[in-house]
């Protein structure tokens, strides 16, 4: 097996074993930890001839208020209009 083709499985063993969320700079570092002497750019244009690209994964969204935050804005004697109007009763 060439040389080339050898790299080409390296890096699509690694990108595939971090569930494509490796870029070329992490995949030449965990090839580095294996012992294998491969730059970034190598990576990068094999990368790029398999047709693999990393995936950004989504940032965590907080759905609803927390309960101490529910609890500060219901005050006794207070209607809130809104995340910052209090209406006094």
């Amino acid at each position: 097996m060439a040389r080339r083709e050898e790299e080409e499985l390296l890096v699509e063993r690694v990108f595939g074993e971090h569930k494509r969320r490796y870029g070329s700079r992490r995949i030449t570092a965990e090839l580095c930890e294996q012992g294998y002497a491969i730059g970034r750019h190598q990576v990068r244009s094999l990368m790029r001839n398999s047709g693999l690209r990393p995936i950004q994964p989504k940032s965590f969204v907080r759905q609803r208020p927390t309960v101490a935050h529910d609890r500060q804005h219901t005050r006794k004697g207070l209607l809130w209009d809104g995340p910052c109007r209090p209406i006094h009763c």
